[in-house]
């Protein structure tokens, strides 16, 4: 196909509709630069040099009128009327110097468009105004004097003559300014005449642009289409329809119309769908072989999803009674542990009561010393309380009654005497008992040593039982939850197997129904249509190679065959060779060629197809012993062989 910047369609519209839109740009573009300097012009007679022309009228009325006024202050009779004349003088003078200030603020403002003879003609009214001003207060000034002969002289020969100059000069400004204000209106009308006949120019140039560009983009568009419109929508609906079998003159066409590619593009599908007819049964027999292989597979899938279900149920039965060991044992160890703190705590007991009986022995001995220093005290005091009873009697009768308290004394001497000895029995008693049971505690102790050790070694033991059921329990559940997994993953594999046997039933379906679909074309004979027609069409696609006469060698050739395996009765596999014929090896069409109307028929089989197909792909997660798992896809695995052909690329179809 011929490639230039302006070689679409759309390129070749866009030009001509730019160039009228250029045209129009230009039409409007030259209106508003003709409409702007009329504008202009009249603006500025109407802004400028009328306002100047006013505020000179203003100027030439005031010196008028002071020049009538100046006269009859010489002409009044009565003084008292000469206030009256002055005063008018006055506002006259006011006036024309607020029309002086107004112009002089125009010419400031404007000061780039004033011309030089303007500045030049003000000036000459300037110095005149200077040289009359002062000649109308003298002749006011005489009047008020009375001196009437030389306020006329002052008036007649100095002041008039200044007056008609002053005035000329303001006329030659007024005139001055009446013939820009006609220059200028010239100009504008000048140039409404030439813009009046630049629109009839360009008015002519856009519509001969604007037809030229209409038949051209015609000649264009029903070039690209190498038909009518309508008579193309036509033939493309049928094509559509199913209808091959028309007939499309494209002779007269140009190869890259429109037309030309619907021409190649029925040549294709013709080639296309006689390639898919072929290839139908072959797909038809591959999914009856898949259909009994998936039925055999599910079978057996089944059986061994039953048996790993019971091996579950007996591993579960088992965890749970190796978990009752396991919890019994760690019950006799606590109870271990808890007899051997009590034995700990029963020696810790009788030692410290061992202790307690050392002390007594030891307080026993100090009672026993203190009851001999008593003894040895009393012993003593019976000594004494004979030498005082001797004493006594060598007093004779004056010794009597310290005699009775020197017996006295004896008497609790030997009392206490004798209650020491008995203390030191029971002292002596209670010694040799202390010794005895010092001897029981001690050996009470040793058996609670024993005791404890014994109680520590049987915790140990029930410990390594404790800790045995426990790795033995681990392990059973690790085997459980193996076989649970491997449970899992059978069913799993079972459902797939259903999945892959529906996926099956409905590829059979869909096969019949695409065998009805392309029945409903009608097919087109390219070797008829070459013999009525010369070969000026030339069919050039970019993938497809449209060879009539390959489907006729396809057909004719036994030799180029596959083996396919077959099920027996017995769900076993036959792998008796089955042949079946190769289709043609002609080149694939691209998907970007194959026409958008083709998809229209059989749309909701294909979609059942389409969506059962990505329900496969999916992945599908399942817990098994806290791990995902995921199911393998659908998907099928661009390394294995294509069980069809190698040829036919039923994904991209």
């Amino acid at each position: 196909m011929r490639q230039g910047p302006f070689s679409s369609v759309k390129s070749k519209i866009l030009v001509g509709f730019s160039l009228i839109i250029a045209m129009i740009f230009v039409v409007a573009i030259t209106s508003i630069l003709r409409v702007n300097s009329i504008a202009d012009s009249l603006l500025y007679v109407d802004s400028f040099n009328s306002v100047k022309q006013r505020h000179a009228i203003n100027f030439r009325g005031s010196v008028h009128d002071r020049a009538i006024a100046a006269r009859d202050i010489i002409l009044v009779e009565t003084s008292s009327e000469v206030p009256q004349v002055v005063d008018t003088i006055n506002k006259l003078a006011k006036d024309y110097a607020d029309a002086h200030v107004a112009l002089n603020n125009l010419l400031k403002e404007r000061a780039d468009e004033v011309q030089p003879i303007e500045l030049e003609i003000l000036k000459r009214i300037d110095d005149i105004e200077k040289q009359t001003l002062p000649l109308i207060d003298e002749v006011i000034k005489h009047r008020l004097d009375k001196n009437y002969a030389r306020a006329e002289i002052v008036m007649m020969e100095k002041a008039r003559p200044l007056f008609v100059e002053w005035l000329k000069v303001i006329n030659e400004f007024i005139d001055l300014q009446e013939k820009s204000s006609v220059a200028e209106t010239q100009k504008a009308l000048a140039t409404a005449e030439s813009f009046q006949a630049a629109m009839l120019l360009l008015l002519a140039i856009a519509t001969v642009i604007g037809l030229s560009s209409a038949f051209i983009v015609a000649r264009v568009i029903t070039r690209s289409l190498g038909d009518e419109p309508g008579h193309v929508s036509s033939i493309a609906n049928d094509i559509a329809s199913g209808n091959l079998a028309i007939s499309i003159d494209s002779n007269s066409a140009d190869p890259d119309s429109v037309i030309v590619a619907i021409a190649n593009m029925r040549d294709g599908l013709s080639n296309m769908i006689s390639n898919v007819r072929d290839s139908s049964e072959h797909i038809e027999q591959a999914a009856d072989l898949i259909d009994k292989s998936n039925v055999s597979l599910s079978v057996r899938t089944d059986q061994q999803a039953s048996s790993l279900s019971q091996i579950a149920d007996s591993m579960t039965h088992l965890t749970n009674i190796v978990q009752l060991n396991t919890q019994s044992a760690r019950q006799a160890t606590e109870k271990a542990e808890s007899a051997s703190s009590v034995a700990v705590k029963g020696g810790a007991v009788i030692s410290e009561m061992v202790t307690t009986m050392a002390s007594i022995n030891e307080s026993s001995r100090k009672v026993a010393d203190i009851t001999s220093v008593i003894d040895g005290i009393a012993f003593q005091t019976n000594i004494l309380a004979l030498n005082a009873a001797v004493e006594a009697a060598r007093a004779g009768e004056h010794g009597r009654g310290f005699a009775v308290v020197a017996t006295e004394v004896r008497n609790l001497a030997q009392r206490s005497a004798t209650a020491a000895k008995e203390i030191e029995g029971l002292i002596a008693d209670s010694v040799q008992r202390v010794n005895s049971g010092n001897q029981l505690a001690a050996q009470a102790g040793t058996s609670i040593s024993d005791i404890v050790d014994s109680v520590h070694e049987v915790t140990q033991i029930i410990s390594q039982i404790t800790a045995s059921s426990e790795e033995q329990s681990s392990g059973i559940h690790q085997v459980g939850a193996l076989i649970q997994q491997m449970d899992d993953i059978t069913h799993l594999n079972l459902s797939m197997v259903r999945e892959a046997n529906d996926a099956t039933h409905t590829m059979k379906q869909q096969i019949v129904e695409l065998s009805k679909l392309v029945a409903a074309f009608k097919m087109f004979d390219s070797e008829a249509y070459k013999r009525s027609h010369n070969a000026h069409v030339q069919i050039s696609t970019t993938d497809i190679t449209y060879s009539p006469n390959a489907r006729i060698e396809s057909k004719k050739s036994h030799s180029n065959t596959k083996s396919l395996p077959k099920v027996t009765t017995n769900n076993s596999i036959d792998n008796t060779p089955i042949a079946r014929k190769e289709p043609a090896k002609t080149a694939t069409p691209s998907h970007s060629e194959k026409g958008s109307k083709l998809d229209k028929v059989g749309t909701a089989t294909r979609h059942e197809a389409d969506t059962k197909k990505d329900e496969l792909k999916r992945p599908k997660v399942y817990n098994l012993g806290g791990q995902e798992v995921k199911s393998p896809t659908g998907a099928p695995n661009k390394k294995q062989e294509n069980i069809v052909s190698d040829h036919e690329d039923w994904e991209e179809f």
